[in-house]
C-alpha cells in the first residue's frame, strides 16, 4: 500500500505520482484486506461480505514495469478464492483503445476478466488508460 512505501526501504518509496483511495457508504458492512507487503503495487482492497465482494483499486504509475506489476497484480488476484466476485477499478496506464498488444489486459483476460470501460475513452485525449475489471458479468453483455 501507499502507506507502507514512505517505509525507507520500500520500492514504491522512489515512484512518483499517484495513489488510491475508496469510499464506502456508511451502513455497507466491509472489512480491509491488507496484501502482502512484498506486492509492488498501490491498492487499496476491502470485501463486502454480505455480497461475496471484493473491491480492488489500484494505480499502476507510467513508471512503474509492467512486466512487474502484472507479475504482482496476479499474486494480488490469486490471494482470493475463485468463487469470489472481483471488480477492480483504476488507473493502470495502458491505453485498452490501442492496438498493440496490451500485456495487463491480457492476462486479466486469461484470468476471466472483463475490462466494461475497453471501447471506451476515459480520458479528454480520447484514451483508455482507466479501467473497471470484473470476473462476474457475462463476457458477452455489451453496454
Amino acid at each position: 500500500t501507499r502507506t507502507e512505501s514512505f517505509n525507507s526501504g520500500h520500492p514504491m518509496r522512489n515512484i512518483k505520482r499517484g495513489g488510491v483511495g475508496l469510499y464506502v457508504r456508511d451502513g455497507i458492512e466491509t472489512s480491509t484486506i491488507i496484501p502482502t507487503p512484498d506486492l509492488n503495487l498501490e491498492n487499496v482492497i476491502v470485501e463486502v461480505k454480505a455480497r461475496n465482494l471484493i473491491l480492488i483499486t489500484c494505480y499502476r504509475s507510467p513508471h512503474h514495469t509492467k512486466d512487474t506489476f502484472v507479475a504482482d497484480l496476479l499474486r494480488l488476484l490469486r490471494m482470493f478464492d475463485r468463487e469470489k466476485r472481483i471488480i477492480l477499478v483504476g488507473d493502470l496506464n495502458e491505453n485498452s483503445l490501442q492496438s498493440h498488444q496490451k500485456s495487463i489486459e491480457s492476462e486479466m483476460q486469461r484470468l476471466g476478466f472483463l475490462n466494461l470501460f475497453a471501447d471506451t475513452p476515459t480520458t479528454n485525449s480520447l484514451t483508455s488508460i482507466d479501467c473497471l475489471y470484473t470476473n462476474f458479468i457475462d463476457h458477452h453483455y455489451k453496454y
